[in-house]
């Protein structure tokens, strides 16, 4: 019965006709208005949660790529090695190769 309020994919005299068919529920132009309403804000509220969902995942990429960048330019203090060797022996994610390196460049130049 919700699935049929709340659908977009029909109108709203399909709607009332669906409930009053199916559910023996005779609805008003004013609760099929709400439930449009209704349905605008939850279609709002997830791209709301989603654009929360990417700016954590952007943070988290960036303190990662913090700390190997850090790690590794830890290592290079160490042993002498190049980055790109200790690079090569460093399991990294594969997406946040390209930021990893940004931030080397960014360690070393400061």
């Amino acid at each position: 019965m919700l699935n049929t309020l709340f659908s977009g994919k029909i109108d709203d005299a399909e709607k009332a006709k669906e409930l009053r068919k199916n559910y023996d529920i005779d609805v008003s132009d004013t609760i099929l208005v709400e439930a449009k309403r209704m349905g605008a804000l939850a279609e709002e509220m997830e791209i709301v949660r989603e654009e929360g969902r990417e700016e954590g995942r952007v943070s988290r990429d960036a303190e990662l790529a913090d700390y190997y960048a850090a790690e590794i330019l830890r290592k290079k203090d160490e042993t002498g090695h190049p980055v790109e060797k200790i690079l090569s022996e460093t399991i990294v994610p594969p997406e946040l190769l390209d930021l990893i390196l940004n931030r080397i460049s960014d360690f070393q130049k400061s």
